[in-house]
């Protein structure tokens, strides 16, 4: 495939040539003059354009020199040579021509003739080809790709900034970006294309983005992700779905979202450092349980708690910085992990009101976790299949603990059980869903939690021991850190 008009590169000379992030309004004024005139063929859109049309075509970076000897002539006879005065057939892509045609409004397409011969100049008494208006070749460029609205709004969103977007097959991806034009600078970024709406959600996994950013390295590009939004009902059979759309661009890094500036340095480093203090402070803490004495528990589980919530703040942060589609999941987990952390704190004191108080805020923590894994979407099938090995397994720990819990303890262990259950549940329905890690984070985060509070309800109403801390407290930070590492990731 040969660039069109291409200029020459040689070493040691700086060549200047246009910029297409400057003003190109006197060009787009001589395409308006005389206007362009293309047939649609399958996937692309032919043009035959005088000499001086395609040195325009080739400032503004749009179309490909394409298609063989024969071809110019087949647009010729399709069209006239009225409407084709070159020589030459230039390919634009779907997005290219649509975007000449809707946005710009110089571009006119007409449909391809059927038994067009090339060569042929069309008859004198031909009938007039019709052209298509902006509905039906949006039409058609639906019917030949059913993502088109989205990669079309990624398009045009890079146009308007001032980029090339061209095709990124090549790299993996669905453009690549040029500053200058391709012919004097290599493209410096590999755009993926994501729709976040539930009917064209992007079948795209995490190892999939790391295999294009790997790529991307390779070829010395970064990865941008470009997330496509829409705002209320979204109906993309005609062009009007544009005005609905928004786009966000994201950059990529080592399967982390990407901020420039010092900002996301501190937010790496508010992730980090939580978890390494959650960890350094929960070994400590089972250690200090171990001592008769337990000297510093009080100090070792404040802290260690307060190192998973630092890390929830963070990743939150972070994430409504971006923007990201993920936004409430991270803010459900960070409420839950405050919640948690009141939790420890009542858990602290001995008597059977402080004990009730720990019990109420776990609860909620529970459902704010339930609510997180809402977010993240459930399969039904899965869902009772979670439920029907859970429950027994609850009802078990339930019979072992009814003998030793006081009366006025029952119905609210009771209703921890189930809540502890259910959102287990949840976190399992999320699995068929998610992409990794998150795939492993979310179930074995939910399960460690589920398990460690039998460990708490065995400390505080059957056999209190070491035991209880040496297995419940790592599972339970364990649990909050796989939990919140998991808004880490973008689904």
């Amino acid at each position: 495939m040969q660039e069109l008009a291409p200029r020459e590169q040689r070493k040691g000379k700086r060549r200047r040539g246009p910029r297409i992030n400057t003003n190109q309004l006197d060009v787009l004024d001589q395409f308006a003059q005389g206007g362009l005139h293309g047939v649609v063929k399958s996937s692309a859109v032919w043009l035959c354009p005088g000499e001086g049309a395609i040195q325009r075509l080739d400032t503004l970076c749009f179309g490909n020199l394409d298609g063989g000897a024969g071809t110019g002539g087949e647009v010729r006879a399709a069209l006239g040579s009225e409407r084709c005065s070159g020589t030459q057939a230039v390919r634009l892509g779907l997005e290219e021509a649509f975007f000449l045609l809707h946005a710009v409004g110089v571009l006119r397409v007409y449909p391809a003739p059927v038994g067009a011969q090339a060569g042929a100049e069309a008859a004198p008494d031909q009938e007039e080809p019709r052209q298509l208006t902006a509905e039906e070749f949006w039409a058609h460029c639906l019917a030949v790709r059913g993502d088109f609205a989205v990669l079309y709004a990624g398009y045009a969103h890079f146009r308007g900034k001032g980029w090339i977007p061209r095709t990124g097959l090549q790299y993996g991806a669905d453009f690549v970006l040029y500053q200058k034009h391709p012919a004097l600078a290599h493209s410096e970024y590999a755009v993926l294309v994501l729709p976040l709406f539930q009917e064209r959600a992007p079948n795209l996994s995490w190892h999939d983005v790391q295999i294009a950013g790997r790529l991307s390295a390779q070829v010395s590009k970064k990865l941008m992700l470009l997330f496509v939004r829409h705002d209320g009902p979204l109906d993309t059979s005609t062009p009007k779905c544009l005005t609905r759309l928004s786009v966000q661009e994201r950059l990529m890094r080592r399967g982390l979202m990407e901020l420039e500036g010092p900002t996301n340095k501190d937010g790496i480093a508010g992730v980090l450092s939580g978890s390494l203090i959650t960890v350094v402070a929960c070994a400590l803490l089972v250690r200090a349980e171990a001592d008769p004495d337990r000297k510093n528990v009080h100090f070792y589980k404040t802290l260690a708690s307060t190192g998973f919530v630092t890390t929830a703040i963070s990743s939150f942060w972070a994430s409504y910085l971006f923007r990201l589609p993920d936004v409430p999941y991270a803010l459900c987990v960070l409420v839950a992990q405050l919640l948690s952390l009141l939790g420890d704190m009542m858990l602290l004191g001995q008597s059977q009101r402080a004990f009730l108080g720990g019990l109420v805020s776990f609860l909620l923590a529970h459902v704010a976790y339930a609510r997180a894994f809402l977010e993240l979407g459930h399969d039904a099938q899965t869902m009772h299949t979670a439920l029907a090995a859970l429950a027994p397994a609850s009802l078990g720990v339930l019979a072992y603990l009814w003998p030793h819990l006081p009366a006025r303890m029952r119905l609210p262990v009771g209703a921890y059980l189930a809540a502890v259950t259910g959102t287990a549940a949840l976190a399992l329905a999320a699995w068929p869903g998610l992409s990794e890690p998150r795939k492993t984070l979310v179930p074995a985060g939910a399960l460690l939690f589920y398990l460690s509070d039998f460990f708490v309800a065995r400390e505080r109403f059957v056999k209190p021991g070491f035991l209880n801390q040496a297995l419940g407290l790592p599972l339970y930070y364990a649990a909050q850190l796989l939990l919140v590492h998991s808004t880490l990731y973008v689904e």
